[in-house]
């Protein structure tokens, strides 16, 4: 038998003595500079026959022949070399047989894993010719290729190792690569592996040699842009890193670099400027090519070998919109990692805002931005990858208006104050479609003496030619505060802040960066609602009490409605409220509409709690703080932040005992809760601290019992305060309890009573009694209202919709206001109703599941025009149908606000088909419009011809 299998302990002993002997005899034989003469093989003896017999005894004798010829030179020495060898030799009759050995066991291996092992005991196997040596023992694995370059590394191993490659099969195997020395005597071999085929790995040694090995499997990731077909894009100020290693060799044009050596492929899209491509820096010898045309048909722009020592750089002028193709190769067969930098100068002479022109009230300015490059600037002030330029404005402290109305492309403008070198955004706008579709408009106030800088650039990476009007005026009318008009409820006014001036308002109450026009009302105790919606730009709205010169926020809102405000607030009879309509970064045309109603409370707030009772449990989901601050420093305890998403609720006992509870959140987050009483009546808001009180910071369950005493608690609390006792003087008198999910994520919660010996007053307690229900049809929308006279356990509203009555599909959902006897009011918008006739109806749905449906209400539409297909080659298909014989106006509008297609057409009450031929039409975005005979807007569509 060989020693790669294992054997009997008793034979291990002998061998192992002799082995130690035939140690000490071979390093007393170097010892005496006698090893010439010494040339007993291991190999020899423990591979020979006389391990085929089952006798240690046989083996004894076999050894003693063998060595009988050096008994005479037997010192039983120390010697180094005879130890290290003995060492060895008992450790390999203890190893156990390697089990990738032959290649048919190959032990599979996968990338950035390493692996060990040892060649002692292994076998030889014959290889294919200069595939490394068929001499030495040798084990296998095997790896699938990734499509990239793997390495495997023998370096750091115990011995003098080679490494061989194959692919095929074991029992057919092909030649890869090999290698012998390179970490000194150890071995490594990188390939380019074809992703899914598998590959052999031979770890074998040099000549004989074998031992113990450390074998480590790296694969950088796939070169992704090779070939020119996978280029990646580049953009001006970019930086790009990657490597040439793994990547294939491509045919290229005759004298533009080289064709040999591995290569990766870029893109860029000339922008006009003079475009360099660097290559310094990087870690090998690299060359640098340009072309034009396609990866199919290249032309040659341009190569460089040696520009920074050995590493390359080229520069060439850019044509707008053409693509150029970089390549990144080696000089000769060299590979390796490396750093291209994209740069682009311009020569236009305001590219930049050190080199701004300056202009003043009344110029007109006629420019490019072709040939100039992006700018850096500040957030929210414009995009920073388009082209631009430059100019600069003397504020002389009127208003000036800059537009660009007429431009031949997809501009931007913005405006700055500060530096050159430290701008701040002061004023923007992209597109104004009221005045002229996707050019722009802005109007900003100026400071006598101070200068503003003024960025023509463009939306996304467009250029182009522009025309920049510059006027001025001083302000007048509603602006400021103190020309504020007054309005009252029931009001529409038609305004404009175009022209008007910012306005230095509070802080928090919205910000004070573009134009704003006041309105007065005078409260009434109503609930105030004061709506832009509908509005033809980006606008805010404000409310503020006290006076013009000591403004204090009331509410205020940004986006309600789309990009559009509206902000409702519980006014006081008779005091003075100051309404600002102004914009984010922005101006234009508004309708302001002001409605008053009766303030109807809801749970969110005190005077709307919600009559609680039974020992059931109930859900419950807080997700406002209602119109009403009912929270102070007198009532609010241990509430240190006051109302966050708070849910209010009234309870009492009609007999004595001891009432606990627990809120538990699904899922878990911070619920805090207060109960004020007992008191004759309930009391809203609350006049002195809580009974009870929990504001601990534990996202947990929390409640009323679990074995506490104390009857209030912080932050550092534990969530749960001592249960209430119901005494004989507490007997139907009323608590009040707040609810507040502190973080505000507007998550339900279950709450569970556990009353002991204590009966609730449930009261008299309606199912959800619908009052009213109805719809109206709007310029570019359906509006629906209903009200409610009173709830139990109302979970939400499904809102549903069909075009025949009978076939209804959910459009929305509403939240009901859960178990309450005071009515509720709810609105909803269909922005996207059903052509002519839309028919609506209400699924009315309980916190079990249990749900009730509405009447049908039916929403009828002045006139519907249906528009196909879109995007749109050649024919646009217009479906148009009217509630009544009309006549209408259709129009298709360009960019630039300029009608190009207009017809007048007869509607009436059947489906007609009209039909437009637009193939004379530039690819592009239209927008599509259609108006009434009385002048109501039905469509104002997107269209895009390709």
């Amino acid at each position: 038998m060989k020693l790669n299998g294992y054997i009997s302990s008793a034979l291990k002993k002998v061998v192992c003595f002799y082995l130690i002997l035939l140690g000490t005899l071979q390093g007393q034989a170097y010892a005496k500079n006698e090893a010439s003469s010494f040339n007993y093989d291991f190999a020899t003896v423990i591979n020979s026959e006389v391990f085929a017999g089952s006798s240690y005894g046989a083996f004894e004798k076999a050894l003693e022949k063998n060595l009988m010829g050096y008994r005479e030179n037997i010192y039983f020495s120390s010697d180094k070399r005879a130890d290290a060898w003995n060492t060895a030799a008992c450790a390999a009759l203890s190893m156990p047989p390697a089990t990738n050995d032959p290649c048919s066991g190959a032990l599979p291996v996968t990338c950035g894993n390493t692996y060990t092992g040892t060649t002692v005991g292994s076998t030889t196997e014959a290889i294919p010719a200069a595939c490394g040596n068929t001499t030495s023992p040798s084990v296998w694995y095997s790896i699938v290729g990734t499509g990239g370059t793997i390495t495997a590394s023998l370096c750091g191993s115990a011995y003098d190792t080679q490494i061989s490659i194959f692919s095929g099969t074991c029992a057919a195997l092909t030649c890869i690569g090999t290698n012998d020395d390179f970490c000194g005597t150890q071995s490594q071999i990188s390939w380019a592996a074809a992703a899914g085929v598998t590959y052999y790995i031979r770890v074998m040694g040099y000549l004989n040699n074998a031992g113990n090995y450390t074998l480590a499997i790296t694969c950088p990731p796939a070169v992704t842009n090779d070939p020119c077909s996978g280029a990646i894009a580049t953009a001006c100020g970019g930086t790009y890193t990657g490597t040439t290693v793994g990547a294939t060799t491509e045919a290229i044009p005759a004298a533009c670099g080289n064709a040999t050596s591995n290569s990766v492929w870029y893109s860029f899209v000339g922008n006009g400027n003079n475009i360099t491509a660097s290559l310094c820096g990087s870690a090998f010898d690299t060359q640098i090519s340009v072309f034009t045309g396609s990866c199919a048909a290249l032309a040659c722009v341009g190569t460089n070998d040696d520009f920074c020592g050995l590493q390359s750089q080229i520069s060439w002028s850019s044509a707008i919109g053409v693509t150029y193709y970089i390549r990144v190769m080696g000089y000769g067969a060299a590979s390796g990692t490396f750093s291209l930098a994209i740069t682009c100068a311009s020569a236009v002479a305001n590219d930049g805002c050190g080199g701004a022109i300056p202009v003043s009230c009344g110029n007109t300015i006629v420019g490019t931005t072709v040939g100039a490059g992006p700018d850096v600037v500040p957030a929210a002030c414009g995009s920073s990858a388009s082209p631009g330029v430059w100019y600069s404005l003397l504020g002389d402290g009127s208003t000036f208006i800059l537009n660009l109305c007429g431009s031949a492309y997809d501009t931007q403008i913005s405006v700055y104050t500060g530096t050159c070198t430290a701008l701040n955004c002061y004023a923007y706008n992209d597109d104004n479609f009221l005045l002229c579709g996707v050019q722009s408009y802005v109007t900003f106030p100026t400071v006598n003496g101070v200068i503003y800088y003024i960025q023509v650039h463009g939306w996304g990476t467009s250029s182009g030619a522009f025309n920049m009007a510059i006027s001025c005026y001083t302000e007048s009318g509603n602006d400021p505060c103190a020309g504020a008009l007054p309005v009252a409820c029931g009001q529409t006014i038609n305004g404009t802040t175009t022209g008007l001036n910012p306005d230095l308002i509070p802080a928090g109450c919205g910000v004070s960066n573009a134009a704003g026009a006041w309105y007065s009302i005078v409260g009434n105790g109503q609930l105030i609602t004061a709506s832009l919606c509908g509005a033809t730009y980006d606008t805010q709205i404000s409310v503020f009490s006290g006076s013009c010169t000591t403004l204090t926020c009331v509410n205020t809102n940004d986006d309600f409605c789309g990009a559009q405000s509206e902000t409702s607030w519980l006014s006081i009879n008779g005091a003075t409220y100051y309404i600002l309509v102004h914009g984010y970064l922005d101006a234009g045309i508004f309708s302001l509409a002001l409605s008053c109603q009766v303030y109807l409370p809801g749970p969110q707030e005190c005077s709307g709690a919600v009559n609680i009772c039974a020992d059931t449990q109930f859900g419950g989901n807080s997700s406002g703080s209602g119109i009403l601050e009912d929270l102070n420093a007198t009532n609010q305890g241990c509430l240190a932040s006051g109302e966050n998403q708070s849910s209010w609720y009234v309870f009492q006992p009609t007999t004595t005992g001891t009432i606990s509870f627990a809120i538990n959140p699904t899922p878990i987050v911070d619920y805090d809760f207060a109960i004020w009483g007992p008191m004759s009546a309930p009391a809203c808001p609350p006049s002195v601290a809580p009974l009870r009180c929990s504001f601990s910071a534990l996202q947990a369950a929390t409640g009323l019992g679990n074995g506490a005493v104390d009857l209030t608690e912080g932050a550092a609390g534990n969530a749960w305060v001592a249960p209430i006792t119901v005494t004989p003087a507490d007997l139907n008198k009323y608590y009040i309890m707040c609810l507040d999910n502190f973080s505000s994520t507007t998550t339900p919660f279950v709450f569970d009573w556990s009353l002991s010996g204590v009966i609730l007053n449930c009261g008299i307690l309606l199912p959800v009694e619908l009052n009213s229900f109805d719809g109206q049809a709007l310029p570019l929308h359906n509006v629906l209202n209903w009200s409610t006279a009173s709830e139990m356990n109302n979970a939400k509203f499904e809102i549903l919709s069909s075009s025949d009555g009978m076939h209804f599909e959910k459009i929305g959902e509403l939240n009901g206001h859960g178990t309450c006897a005071v009515a509720q009011h709810y609105s909803f918008i269909d922005h996207a109703p059903k052509a002519l006739v839309t028919y609506y109806q209400l699924n009315q749905v309980d916190f079990n599941g249990a749900s009730d449906r509405s009447d049908i209400i039916v929403v009828t539409r002045e006139a519907s025009v249906n528009v196909a297909p879109n995007p749109v080659e050649d024919i646009l298909n217009l479906t148009v149908v009217s509630s009544k014989e009309q006549q209408m106006t259709l129009e298709l509008l360009d960019m630039t606000g300029r009608v190009v297609m207009s017809e007048k057409f007869m509607a009436s009450t059947s489906h007609a088909l009209v039909q437009w031929d637009v193939n004379d039409l530039p690819a592009g975005v239209y927008t599509f419009v259609a108006y009434t005979a009385s002048g109501n807007l039905v469509v104002n569509q997107k269209i895009m011809r390709k």
